[in-house]
């Protein structure tokens, strides 16, 4: 199954943008291993954080390390069959398999 990649508008709740019209995420969200290990914005390229925040990489990192955060705000219910098999798979993560 494939983990669906961040619905439009939601960089809004999840970060704020600088002067210079830079996106950066929120704290909790740099606690995920390797998930903005992209080129940090500049005033040539602001929107870098922002391109990598929707991608489905990301999306999928989130919601193995974080998955009732990547659950609450992508508005997916627990209970769902894509919801049910997100959480098996962080379970998963953290047994080691």
């Amino acid at each position: 199954m494939k983990i669906p990649a961040l619905p439009t508008g939601t960089h809004r709740t999840c970060g704020n943008f600088d002067n210079g019209k830079r996106w950066f995420p929120l704290p909790d969200m740099f606690d995920i291993p390797g998930a903005f290990a992209v080129r940090s914005p500049s005033r040539s390229w602001p929107d870098s954080y922002l391109k990598h925040f929707y991608s489905c990489k990301f999306a999928k990192l989130l919601a193995i390390h974080n998955p009732k955060l990547y659950l609450s705000i992508s508005g997916i219910d627990i209970k769902s069959e894509i919801g049910m098999y997100i959480l098996a798979q962080h379970a998963k993560k953290r047994m080691g398999g």
